[in-house]
């Protein structure tokens, strides 16, 4: 095997081995580019030592990639991709803000619609991107499964009109996924992606939580199909209160994306709650209804999908 911890400039960081962060640094590092993946503990060791494991279909490979704990990251980073759930942002940006070089950018590939703000208070020298993820990857006993939705990204500058001169942010970082293959398109105003995310994000996985069926099997459950639908109605109000301008046939072509879902498809959300542990849920349904009781919104079924999650 070879050895994992090989030198390259990891000036391209890829923070959080999950698995976003995973299939990105296997990805880049398959076609040698030069990216570094942030990891701790008993990840980080794995990967050192078996690098990572992709079983996608009947193809299976494992890629050596090189991976890093904190304390490695020396060398001023030029591009972070931020690929850590919510619950664990803060600390992944306030361990990264002083290892930014003056003219750095940072992708935020994180669900709900919080984390890009979050990045701008606390790397406010920084260039913010954020970026929509659309495929189905698992981690499951250290090996990283790609189920059915061929993986992408769509992604753009917050705030292009605070940084003109950094109009060249969004065709660099695409330039350097693309290189590991990922398919990429740069949005104008990534913002509406975003709230199109969290329009699938929050009520999917909120209704998989409360139900405890399969993502992918929602749609074939009357009852929790019909809870589902109210839920993306309350989600495509509030954005509507927000001021982001969603698509009219918003709830129509994601109810649709979700039927493409392979039957036995769960979410992040879903997993993390079943198995105890610390989860995307304030970020997701949480922020739903904070967010609608800011605007005086009533969001009946997030409230059933709450108390039915919390009994």
């Amino acid at each position: 095997m070879p050895d994992h911890r090989r030198s390259v400039d990891p000036s391209v960081l890829i923070v959080g081995a999950g698995a976003i962060g995973s299939h990105l640094a296997a990805a880049l590092s398959s076609r040698e580019c030069e990216a570094a993946l942030l990891a701790r503990g008993s990840r980080l060791a794995e990967i050192r030592t078996n690098g990572i494991r992709l079983v996608s279909g009947r193809d299976e490979r494992t890629v050596s990639v090189h991976a890093l704990g904190w304390d490695e990251v020396t060398s001023p980073v030029d591009m972070a991709i931020l690929c850590t759930k919510t619950c664990g942002l803060e600390e992944a940006l306030v361990r990264l803000a002083p290892r930014l070089s003056h003219n750095a950018s940072i992708l935020m590939l994180q669900n709900g619609i919080d984390a890009p703000d979050l990045a701008s208070v606390l790397c406010p020298d920084a260039s913010i991107l954020a970026g929509r993820v659309h495929g189905f990857f698992e981690i499951r006993n250290g090996v990283l499964y790609h189920t059915g939705v061929e993986p992408s990204i769509k992604l753009g500058l917050m705030h292009p009109s605070i940084v003109p001169d950094d109009a060249l942010e969004p065709d660099r970082t695409a330039s350097l996924l693309k290189k590991g293959g990922v398919q990429i398109d740069i949005a104008r105003d990534i913002r509406i992606h975003l709230w199109e995310k969290f329009l699938l994000a929050a009520p999917l996985g909120g209704v998989a939580a409360a139900t405890g069926l399969a993502a992918g099997s929602i749609l074939m459950d009357p009852g929790a199909s019909e809870l589902l639908l109210k839920a993306m109605r309350e989600v495509e109000a509030l954005a509507r209160a927000t001021g982001i301008a969603l698509p009219t046939d918003c709830i129509e072509r994601t109810l649709a994306f979700v039927a493409t879902f392979p039957a036995h498809a769960t979410t992040s959300l879903q997993r993390d709650i079943a198995a105890g542990v610390r989860s995307e849920y304030p970020a997701l349904v949480g922020a739903v209804i904070r967010r609608s009781q800011a605007f005086n919104l009533s969001t009946p079924a997030f409230a059933e999908i709450d108390e039915r999650v919390h009994r």
